[in-house]
């Protein structure tokens, strides 16, 4: 990925994403390209989207913290009370 200025992710003979190597890492479409790309590896975790105080992920007894110029987006709310999918990759 370092030395190619567009990549193509396939599965299965299917395109996945064709983008730059930073934006596939940083805005992959979905599981399988945001777990196969990147050093470290994004770790995936499943939650839902609860309005408990404000809109946040909750997984077990935990939840999430969001900025409030995130929850102030319109499409937020199709979300919630449904199960989300949280990527989370370790800083390096």
């Amino acid at each position: 990925m370092t030395m190619g200025d567009r990549v193509a992710v396939l599965r299965g003979g299917l395109l996945q994403q064709v983008d730059t190597p930073q934006d596939l890492y940083d805005f992959p479409p979905n599981e399988f390209v945001a777990a196969s790309i990147g050093s470290p590896q994004m770790n995936l975790i499943i939650a839902t989207w609860t309005t408990i105080g404000c809109p946040a992920p909750r997984f077990g007894d935990q939840s999430l913290l969001v900025p409030e110029r995130y929850r102030q987006t319109p499409r937020l709310a199709q979300w919630i009370g449904r199960q989300v999918v949280l990527g989370f990759r370790p800083r390096t």
